[in-house]
């Protein structure tokens, strides 16, 4: 049978194309698109990072240091193990688990007291997967992987690593690391060196943040009512994610069902009935009058909120409050003990503009002449 080939031809460059570099831009997209970013390279080798406690770097031994785990005891009535010296108790389990058995070689000696002693201990890491598979399976924690990488040499036989340096590897990384909690990064600082301090609530914050400024700026903006108000919804609705990611949950939920439901559906549903309202768009004869208008407002609420900050930065209620009494009954002993008087002034100008509302809507009764 035979192949069949099917040729393509390149597609030519058009003049606007050759005259500009099109391509030639096109290509460098995400070099031009990072370039303004900052680097997260580091300067290898004047500048080192230290890896993470659980890196899988240069194999090592443990050493016997008082630290060892309750199998080890057992197994050292069998074993002549001194004090400083590396815990294998040649059982071949690392072998045993590792993809390439071959990397080791591994010897003991029996002892005339009737106990065994590890001679020899020999890694080939040219052969290694760097897979861990052999700490795993060590019945005693001796072998581990350090942080150390710089493991590349001219020779061959410089990358089989022996009983010895091995101990001593082990026990100098013990030495510095052995408390350190098991965690991906040493610290924060070396993480957020890499890939900065971003968390769950801070992405929130700013996507609700956006979110609600842009459908205010068209609240302001757009000409058309119904837009409008379901911008206005759009933003209600971003302002209680704002209380969620903060912790108030009440508050936020009271924001999507008084506000975001309740009086804005009754916004709607004044502007669909009112006949002056109805398929008409905003007058633009106001905007030099209201934009300094809310400009004033806007310094006011601004001094408002920061005077506040400043004044009490953390609230009345701790955390340990607020854990014992929970979001709503906190908001509530508030609302019906210091803040009774606003709260009742607030629930009858919404009476007021309710009323207000359905005068509007009313329907004009026709007159008819005698």
């Amino acid at each position: 049978m035979a192949v069949k080939v099917k040729y393509l031809e390149r597609p030519k460059l058009t003049y606007k194309e050759k005259i500009f570099f099109l391509d030639f831009f096109k290509g460098m997209k995400i070099t031009i698109k990072n370039f303004f970013r900052r680097t997260i390279t580091t300067e290898y080798p004047y500048e080192k990072l230290t890896p993470p406690k659980r890196f899988r770097g240069t194999h090592a031994h443990r050493v016997r240091d008082g630290k060892e785990p309750p199998s080890f005891n057992v197994l050292l009535k069998f074993m002549e193990i001194n004090e400083g010296e590396s815990r294998c108790v040649a059982c071949y389990m690392c072998q045993q688990a590792c993809p390439m058995p071959s990397l080791f070689r591994i010897e003991a000696e029996q002892l005339p007291n009737g106990k065994k002693r590890v001679i020899r201990f020999d890694m080939n890491l040219l052969n290694c997967l760097y897979c861990g598979l052999c700490v795993d399976a060590c019945p005693v924690d001796c072998i581990i992987m350090t942080d150390q990488y710089e493991g590349a040499s001219y020779n061959r036989k410089d990358c089989v690593i022996h009983l010895d340096d091995m101990s001593k590897r082990g026990k100098d990384f013990d030495d510095r690391r052995y408390n350190e909690p098991d965690r991906i990064w040493i610290d924060d600082k070396t993480r957020e060196k890499l890939w900065g301090q971003m968390d769950l609530n801070t992405i929130s914050f700013w996507v609700f943040s956006t979110l609600a400024i842009l459908s205010a700026i068209y609240v302001i903006f757009g000409k058309n009512i119904i837009y409008t108000v379901l911008s206005l919804i759009s933003t209600l609705i971003m302002v209680s994610g704002l209380f969620f990611t903060m912790g108030a949950e009440l508050v936020g939920a009271l924001q999507i069902l008084i506000y975001a439901v309740a009086i804005v559906v009754f916004y709607v549903l004044v502007i669909s009935t009112v006949p002056q309202f109805k398929g008409k768009t905003t007058d633009g004869k106001f905007m030099l009058f209201s934009i300094p208008v809310g400009f004033v407002v806007f310094l006011e609420l601004a001094y408002v909120s920061i005077y506040g900050v400043w004044q009490s930065s953390t609230g009345i209620f701790d955390e340990k409050v607020l854990s014992e009494l929970g979001n709503a009954k906190a908001v509530g002993t508030m609302l019906f003990t210091k803040y009774l008087f606003p709260f009742e002034v607030a629930s009858l100008i919404l009476l007021v503009a309710m009323i207000g509302a359905i005068i509007l809507g009313r329907k004009k009764e026709d007159v008819q002449e005698a």
